[in-house]
């Protein structure tokens, strides 16, 4: 997602520092009928700016949910952080899909270290969010 002109930050300050922190992300979008499709994203990426946020999704799990992103670009994505529910959606009408990258690995490492900590605060341990993350190129 980015701002309108890609120099309108999408997010305050303190958004950017709530979303870099790792917090759960859930994706969402719907089909030209309008039925929804909702996907656990794997990780999340947020420029410092505030001005372009990505999220990361398994493609094998999340094949109907990025047919519908690049079909009509509607995406509405809530980050949440599970141990005090402080919550932050995010709505566009214009969405850019790629590839996994190389470089994309060790933030990818980095969300699923900040989950298991977040989630072991309310009782779930690792492997749990372990299993929940799993994902595959």
């Amino acid at each position: 997602m980015q701002g309108m002109d890609n120099s309108t930050p999408l997010l305050a300050p303190d958004h950017v520092a709530f979303v870099a922190r790792g917090v759960s992300v859930v994706v969402a979008s719907s089909d030209q009928q309008l039925r929804p499709s909702v996907m656990r994203a794997v990780g999340s990426r947020v420029r410092p700016d505030g001005g372009e946020v990505t999220v990361y999704l398994s493609r094998r799990q999340a094949a109907q949910l990025l047919e519908d992103l690049t079909t009509n670009g509607r995406i509405a994505v809530v980050f949440s952080q599970p141990s005090t529910h402080r919550t932050l959606q995010l709505k566009a009408s214009r969405v850019r899909t790629r590839s996994l990258d190389e470089a994309d690995l060790p933030l990818l490492q980095r969300y699923l270290e900040s989950m298991e900590h977040e989630l072991a605060l309310i009782g779930h341990p690792p492997p749990f969010t372990r299993a929940m993350l799993a994902w595959s190129a």
